[in-house]
């Protein structure tokens, strides 16, 4: 009997240790995700469902709520350990009407995907999770440490903007990101902006890259991960909070020999010197207080791959060039509450690039067997908010820095090395107003955001750009249905050319490369409701002075402002949960109709699909989940494509479908959580390209083990 009373006692106590407390938005009763709550010894934040663990704090406590969208409010630890739930009043609330919520339109002009264990687990690069789950468009060139590229809509990747922790991370060099050199294990969240948001604009959309202890958890967790091309990882991380403070520190090192199978001229050949090593480590510390939230963070990343090139008949291995980079990303961001309507924001960064190329064979250097460069990229921000009930607006001012100690960084430099640098200053205006009026429309926001840019360049001349960016939302809600939602943007853009277009351009005296320009029209329609949401976003996006390479009589190419593009289509997303999210389904359609209209209607090249863009992309995931098991299954379809101007059907790249097949295992393995991972890419070894020349693997495979220490 006493045992009895022994082990009812420690269940009551591991209760106790368990009272979880949602907090949830007054008007719609959805949970509200970061909240922040603090007593006078500490703070929490409430995760993506809107919870947090009251036994974080004392009984004697009394606990302030905030969150920049909603009214303050207060609660003691009695209260909320007998209700268990917190409403918040949003600051649009007012006279017991409802101005706007917003969500939902949100969420037609954005795409988030939460990385949870499992997902890390089984995709080991952030970009095939951004491929499956968006519309985004991912240029790969082969293989687990190849060079991956994303864009939108048709675009170049330069027009795609890319933010890690709110940093800008795009390489002034080239415009692009490389994804190979990030792991899934060092991102949580991914979003996707379709055309613009408060403080940025571009045609080609804005990518955002988060990483963290956002939950604020206490865990510890080691894993590893062992596939095809003898791919090894080891990876760890540990979580911890302590009364307003908590900290994240994340590593791994990663290796492949990378000599995947492939089909070529009937062959199946074994790619040659495309092997990596890579490793990182990460370190996110944060603060958060009653009216300041600081937040710190470093990535530091070492990659050397090899460089195999391209694959054309009689020359499988056209390249022995090795590639070693080494990168730091120091990021600070601060949030300062001045009032109940004033809100400071702040942010700075440093990225430090060292990139040595070895090339025995010349191929990619000229003149020099070894190359080396430095590229330094800073940037700091600070942004005023005025947030009053119905209308919000703000002031940024924004200041850019790079430069580069050496051409070859320019890729393929000819001469020897120079010092190149950039400045751009940028001020931005945006504000918003909101509207009920009433029987037709329930919910009606109208906002714009206007941008002054002054950039100075030093490159091969001194250069003074002015330009100004300009873009135009509404959204509504309907009083028929609430779970409707409308969105309509429009924008005016502009994009400098980068470092590389620069230099290459100066070779054959074009030396006033122009700004690219676009305007662009969104019009989004979505239905969202608590385990449904399906939408529709059809665009239509207008380019003048696209900087487009051209060939020259040396056999080189240099770009020039010749081109003129028109881009329509259509993205529908359906996601659904049935049986109480036993099965999950997610899928994504594309139709993209990239035009080229820089020529004369009598040209071969007039109105024809710009190359490597394929009009159709289906992609559909199904998910099972069962006692510890977790099935997913991933369907893509990409139609066929070009890589010449002409379209060609001689050269065209075929259009291609795979499956991808991954299960998941949960397991307690002496008392701790664990996880099972086992995936097979490519499952019926279809032979596909994604750039001509550049072919992708034959079936993989890939198996993951997790142990969480908490």
């Amino acid at each position: 009997m006493l045992n009895k009373i022994i082990i009812l006692l420690l269940f009551c106590l591991s209760l106790k240790g368990q009272i979880w407390i949602t907090v949830s938005d007054s008007i719609t009763n959805k949970p509200i995700h970061d909240v922040v709550i603090s007593s006078e010894k500490f703070s929490a934040l409430t995760d993506e469902n809107g919870k947090f663990n009251l036994n974080l704090f004392e009984e004697s406590d009394s606990l302030s709520f905030s969150h920049l969208n909603y009214l303050s409010k207060e609660k003691s630890f009695i209260e909320l350990s007998n209700t268990k739930i917190i409403k918040l009043v949003p600051k649009t609330f007012i006279e017991d009407e409802i101005i706007i919520s917003g969500k939902n339109n949100s969420l037609l002009k954005k795409e988030i995907i939460n990385l949870d264990e499992e997902t890390k687990l089984i995709n080991n690069n952030p970009v095939d999770v951004l491929e499956s789950s968006s519309s985004i468009f991912v240029k790969d060139y082969g293989g687990r440490g190849a060079l991956k590229t994303v864009s939108a809509r048709g675009l170049s990747s330069e027009n795609t903007i890319i933010l890690f922790n709110e940093a800008k991370v795009n390489d002034i060099s080239t415009g692009g990101f490389d994804f190979s050199k990030l792991s899934s294990v060092s991102i949580d969240k991914i979003e996707y902006l379709k055309s613009s948001s408060e403080d940025l604009t571009s045609a080609g959309g804005i990518v955002s890259l988060f990483s963290g202890n956002y939950d604020r958890n206490n865990t510890k967790s080691l894993g590893i991960k062992y596939g095809s091309e003898n791919y090894q990882s080891l990876f760890a991380s540990i979580n911890h909070t302590l009364s307003q403070f908590s900290f994240q520190l994340k590593g791994e090192r990663s290796y492949s020999s990378n000599n995947f199978l492939y089909n070529f001229d009937g062959k199946e050949l074994t790619r040659q010197n495309a092997q990596f090593n890579k490793s990182f480590v990460s370190l996110n510390a944060n603060y958060l207080g009653k009216e300041n939230v600081i937040r710190f963070y470093f990535h530091y990343s070492y990659v050397n791959n090899g460089i195999p090139g391209y694959v054309v008949t009689n020359n499988y291995n056209s390249s022995n060039a090795v590639n070693r980079s080494e990168s730091f990303l120091p990021i600070i961001n601060y949030t300062k509450t001045l009032s109940d309507n004033f809100y400071f924001e702040s942010s700075l960064h440093t990225q430090i690039q060292s990139l040595v190329l070895f090339d025995d064979q010349r191929a990619i250097n000229f003149g020099n067997d070894t190359k080396d460069s430095k590229l330094i990229d800073a940037g700091f921000s600070s942004k005023l908010s005025y947030v009053k009930n119905d209308f919000t607006t703000s002031v940024q001012y924004r200041f850019e820095y790079g430069e580069i100690t050496n051409k070859y960084f320019l890729s393929n430099s000819l001469n020897s090395s120079d010092f190149l640098k950039r400045r751009t200053i940028s001020v931005i205006l945006n504000s918003e107003k909101r509207f009920n009026i009433g029987n037709t429309i329930k919910e009606i926001s109208i906002g714009g955001q206007i941008s002054s840019n002054y950039a100075e360049e030093n490159l091969l001349t001194k250069e003074k750009i002015y330009y100004q960016n300009f873009g135009l939302n509404t959204s509504l809600v309907p009083t028929f249905n609430e779970n409707f939602a409308l969105n309509i943007s429009y924008i005016d853009t502009r994009r400098i050319p980068t470092f590389n277009e620069r230099y290459y351009s100066s070779l054959f005296d074009n030396t006033k490369l122009r700004n690219e320009k676009y305007k662009s029209l969104d019009i989004g329609l979505g239905y969202f409701t608590k385990n449904l949401e399906a939408k529709v976003n059809l665009y239509k996006i207008w380019g003048n002075d696209r900087i487009i390479w051209v060939p020259t009589r040396l056999a080189l190419q240099t770009p020039k402002n010749i081109g003129k593009v028109e881009t329509s289509g259509i993205e529908f997303s359906y996601k659904q949960n049935f049986f109480d999210n036993l099965i999950s389904l997610n899928t994504i359609y594309t139709y993209t109709e990239a035009l080229n209209k820089s020529d004369s209607p009598n040209s071969n090249t007039f109105n024809k699909q710009i190359i490597y863009i394929p009009k159709h992309k289906f992609r559909s995931g199904l998910e099972l989940s069962f006692y510890r098991f977790n099935l997913r299954t991933d369907f893509t379809f990409t139609g066929e494509s070009f890589f010449t101007s002409d379209n060609s059907p001689f050269n065209k790249l075929e259009p291609y479908f795979l499956i991808d097949q991954s299960v998941t295992y949960n397991l307690s393995l002496f008392g701790y959580k664990s996880i099972l991972s086992f995936t097979v890419y490519n499952l019926f070894n279809e032979e596909y390209l994604i750039v001509q020349s550049y072919p992708m693997p034959l079936r993989s495979f890939n198996f993951g083990f997790q142990i969480n220490f908490n």
